[in-house]
């Protein structure tokens, strides 16, 4: 009987317990996407000054897993050291596994959980666009096609281009989106 009441005991707390632990995961999994965001960011950077040649970072609204619109991150490396002399259509080709010049991806379809997902969006430009780094520091934006330019997408900032990552609850935007800024003059970081 005592033994009944303590099993009966538990199974109350852990259906108590199991929304909060639920809800605390799904958080979890926002936070570290954000940082995932910034690393992949400061290695594009880093990697530019590195290796004396331009690295792009593409942003596509589409990802892996259901639904595929939480968005992609892909790092590409120039052969140049400029962003407007490579040839980025011809080095961006295939998928980012099965190319040499991909050295980084980060699918946001990877944070899934089966109610909870984690968006990616670019602001200004919800259906792509491009970061390109200099080794000499500097940093340029393209939308799809686009030119390269140090003007941010609109809605990103003046200084800046900025991404939102949301934290995606039964299909609907919960919690506090997180954002991070990529600073035409400096390392990405988180804004909040």
């Amino acid at each position: 009987m005592e033994l009944m009441v303590v099993v009966a005991f538990i199974a109350i707390a852990t259906a108590l317990a199991a929304p909060a632990m639920m809800s605390s995961i799904a958080n979890r999994r926002a936070t570290e996407a954000t940082h995932a965001v910034v690393r992949i960011g400061a290695r594009a950077r880093s990697e530019a000054i590195a290796y004396g040649r331009a690295h792009v970072l593409t942003y596509t609204s589409s990802s892996s897993g259901a639904g595929g619109n939480y968005g992609t991150l892909e790092l590409w490396r120039g052969r140049t050291d400029r962003c407007s002399s490579n040839d980025w259509p011809t080095l961006i080709s295939g998928a980012c596994g099965s190319n040499d010049d991909c050295i980084d991806s980060l699918d946001m379809g990877s944070y899934a959980h089966p109610t909870n997902r984690v968006k990616l969006v670019l602001d200004g430009s919800p259906g792509g666009g491009s970061l390109c780094f200099q080794p000499n520091g500097d940093m340029y934006f393209a939308n799809p096609g686009g030119l390269w330019t140090s003007n941010p997408p609109a809605g990103g900032g003046t200084d800046a281009v900025q991404f939102t990552v949301q934290r995606i609850s039964n299909g609907s935007p919960t919690g506090t989106d997180r954002l991070i800024v990529f600073p035409f003059a400096g390392s990405p970081r988180i804004r909040r």
